[in-house]
């Protein structure tokens, strides 16, 4: 009796090995790609064939950049002195610490993870990935987060991956939740299931040129979570794409910690905005110009509620100086 299926064989005889197949498997898709489906790299332009069929070649995968420092375990700022991380005074000076924006604050989250800035290719990357309906690139993206999932410095066992949910209006602007197909393709890999039970409730105004409170105020009540008793005492990782100014992952694991009671929450994203200048506001105002109209036309719907006039008087999109459009921020 045969205890499970035997390795096929050719015509000499020999046994192929299950490793083998898959190997010429793919690179047998590979010919099949460049016959009949070409494709180009999205940053330099070179005709590439991935056995995922992303649209990125393997030099501008390399040459994306990343954080070479240590992070502050809050907030995932890097640190500016190097491999040097920010010593932790309440404890051991030795040991790595919080910035110190984040000393003090009560946080929600254990820790936090970025892979890069977002700058440079990084950038451009991820507005292709969410704008261009390259969907394919979320398999390279996968792997920066699969990267920056395994160099955490403090490792612990997950439950389950939880994406950050865009509002259903994004999602039929945009034809996909590129935040929920990022984190299916990492949970493939890393073979953890995806949480499908938190929900944002309402849209919400850009957190671009909001002070602290204002943001706080934007992004709450703005999440509702279904089936939180999965969640009770369970350890998660929450999922973005960019991590701008932490506000709207914080209501997050806030509701993940009083709804669900949750365990510890590691915040995971592909990039993480380091300053609000140079690169960062070129890039950025661009888009603004050409989506404050469309933003401004939805404030004046019924449906739209804003978290108040007074932080709308302040916006930048308001005073007409440049913002980040609803459909570009990040959390």
């Amino acid at each position: 009796m045969s205890s499970g299926p035997e390795p096929r064989s050719d015509e000499a005889g020999a046994k192929v090995p299950e490793r083998s197949r898959r190997t010429l498997s793919a690179r047998l898709f590979q010919v099949l790609q460049v016959l009949f489906f070409p494709q180009s790299c999205v940053l330099c332009g070179r005709w590439v064939a991935n056995p995922d069929a992303s649209p990125l070649c393997a030099e501008c995968f390399l040459q994306l950049p990343r954080f070479r420092s240590s992070l502050c375990p809050i907030c995932g700022v890097p640190a500016p002195a190097g491999d040097l991380p920010f010593p932790n005074r309440e404890t051991d000076p030795g040991a790595p610490g919080p910035c110190p924006s984040c000393r003090g604050q009560r946080t929600f989250h254990h820790s936090t993870q970025a892979w890069g800035p977002y700058a440079g290719t990084l950038r451009e990357l991820i507005h292709r990935f969410k704008f261009s309906s390259h969907r394919r690139l979320a398999h390279p993206l996968a792997t920066l987060l699969e990267r920056a999932y395994e160099a955490r410095p403090d490792p612990f066992s997950p439950s389950c991956l939880v994406p950050v949910p865009s509002h259903p209006r994004r999602r039929r602007k945009r034809g996909f939740d590129q935040t929920l197909l990022l984190t299916r393709t990492l949970g493939r890999r890393l073979d953890l299931p995806v949480f499908p039970g938190l929900r944002r409730s309402r849209p919400t105004l850009p957190q671009f040129g909001l002070d602290s409170k204002a943001r706080r105020r934007n992004v709450r009540n703005a999440f509702r979570l279904r089936q939180a008793r999965r969640l009770k005492g369970q350890d998660l990782v929450l999922v973005d794409d960019i991590l701008t100014t932490g506000a709207t992952s914080r209501e997050i694991c806030k509701v993940l910690k009083r709804d669900g009671q949750a365990g510890r929450i590691l915040i995971l994203t592909v990039a993480r905005v380091v300053q609000w200048s140079g690169d960062f506001l070129v890039a950025e105002e661009r888009r603004v110009l050409r989506g404050a109209a469309s933003f401004r036309r939805r404030l004046g719907s019924a449906s739209f509620r804003a978290p108040g006039a007074a932080a709308w008087r302040r916006h930048p999109c308001r005073r007409g100086s440049g913002g980040i459009p609803a459909a570009d921020q990040g959390g």
